[in-house]
This record gives C-alpha cells, structure tokens and sequence, in this order.
C-alpha cells in the first residue's frame, strides 16, 4: 500500500481483465512530497475484520463484491498479521485493492519485510466496470498466492521463484475488507469531498480450507449477509485510523441491508 516510484504499462487482454504489469510493481510517477491528500472536513471510512482467534493459514476466499472506483480513494480486502504494524516482527500481508489513481484499476500486492522495511509487490490490471459487482477470489498456499477476477487469473506468485511467498509460510493471518482515503495522490489520485458518500458493498464471502496432506480446498464457512445485521462472532468494525489514511474508520460506517455488507466513506 506504499508508493514507489514509476508506472509502465504494458497491457494484455484476458476476457474481462487488462493487466498493466510492471517490473518495479506497476506504480504512478509524481512527486510524494508535494502530493498529499488533506481533505477540508473530516472524512470517515470503514473497516471489518476477522479476529486473532479466527486467524487462517492458507485457503481461499471468494468474494463477491461491488468496489469504489474514486480518485485517493482504497477499497479493499486482504489477508493480514495484526501485530504487523506494531514492528518488532516481520509484516506479512496480501491484498485485493481498487486503487482510485485511474478508473478501474485493481491492485495485488504482497507485502513481506518489517514495518520500517516493507517488502512490495504491486501489479495492477484494470477491470472492466470495477464498481458493478465481481467475484474476486484469493488463493494463498505454502506453494503460491494467486488473484481471480470472475474465474479468470489475473495475476500468480510462486514460492519456487518469490522469497515473499516463502516468508509467508507458516504465519497465519486475518481477513479484512476496507474503504479509506488515501493520503498519497501519487498513488491512489487527488481525493475530492464531492465525491462523497461512497459504499463498497459485498454480496457474500467464502473461504474455503487448505488440506496440506491432500492439497485440496473444503468450504470451511460462509457469510451470505442475509440477517440484516452484521455477525459480530465472525467481524469486527474498526474505530482507529493509521499513519497513510486521510480517513478514520469508525463502526457506524458499516452496515449490513438488504443482504449485503455496506461499507461508507462518507463525511
């Protein structure tokens, strides 16, 4: 989620996806230090997420959700260690993003290193009409970790050629789904209030079991949000922001109507 330096595109057509892949990660060139996102007013965004006691080593989600497309503006889910941030342990993390620099774009990422030290490995690709609804699925074994977008892979990382898929080994993470405002123009684009209100909304979730000795996956749960309420056994909602995020992420901003999650950024 960090910003680098130059984005080169070389695009190639998959069904429903263009992949604009580059050696140094697929990243915008500007200049950082001049590039920050300070909205006028406060904005809030939301967070929900698994718990340390229902933490996953390997498997797969599948997601079928709806992303925000807006310039400075992230909408995600990931796989997460939730002591990363605090340092003293190595960061380990992989995300789906939406990255609101251009219109439609998606982002993968694998994040290994430490806090001061992150470890990336950005690729984007631009998925057609990002804010109707997709399913996105996320494969992460002690051999790959490998993105699909409607069933059709998008982008593949293995441990055979990835020192980060190897540090991932063994290191069990949580599962998490956001909306937030960027700080960084350079990377996610230059927010703007008017934007606002804005929802990532999410249709259902899967995560399917990892059998090592087989190789095979098992549908472990799923959640079709049809209660109207959130399952507070299985999510939390965050109320925090952190050092990149020009938003602050608070519980009221996330809901569940109509048999859907909904995720706010809203003033």
């Amino acid at each position: 989620m960090n910003v680098l330096l130059k984005f080169l595109v070389a695009a190639c057509i998959s069904f429903i996806v263009t992949a604009c892949n580059s050696g140094d990660g697929g990243n915008f060139a500007t200049d950082a230090k001049t590039s920050v996102n300070t909205p006028a007013r406060s904005v809030f965004g939301a967070e929900v997420y698994g718990f340390d006691s229902d933490k996953v080593l390997y498997g797969k989600f599948i997601i079928r959700m709806k992303m925000v497309s807006k310039p400075g503006v992230i909408s995600s889910f990931f796989l997460y260690d939730n002591d990363s941030w605090a340092g003293g342990i190595p960061w380990r993390e992989i995300d789906i993003e939406s990255i609101g620099k251009s219109k439609d774009f998606l982002q993968t990422n694998i994040i290994t290193g430490t806090s001061d030290s992150q470890i990336q490995s950005e690729n984007t690709f631009k998925i057609n009409d990002i804010e109707s609804f997709h399913e996105y699925t996320l494969i992460w074994t002690p051999n790959e970790v490998t993105w699909l977008v409607d069933g059709v892979q998008i982008h593949q990382e293995l441990a055979a050629n990835s020192q980060q898929v190897r540090d991932l080994i063994n290191t069990p993470q949580t599962y998490r789904m956001n909306i937030w405002v960027s700080k960084s123009v350079a990377w996610a684009g230059e927010f703007n209030l008017n934007s606002l209100p804005l929802q990532q909304e999410v249709d259902w979730i899967e995560y399917h079991q990892y059998d090592q000795s087989t190789q095979n996956f098992a549908l472990s749960w799923r959640d079709d949000f049809d209660s109207n309420f959130l399952d507070t056994n299985r999510w939390g909602t965050a109320n925090w922001t952190f050092e990149q995020n020009a938003s602050t992420f608070r519980s009221s901003n996330v809901s569940v109507e109509d048999g859907k999650l909904i995720l706010r950024l809203t003033e």
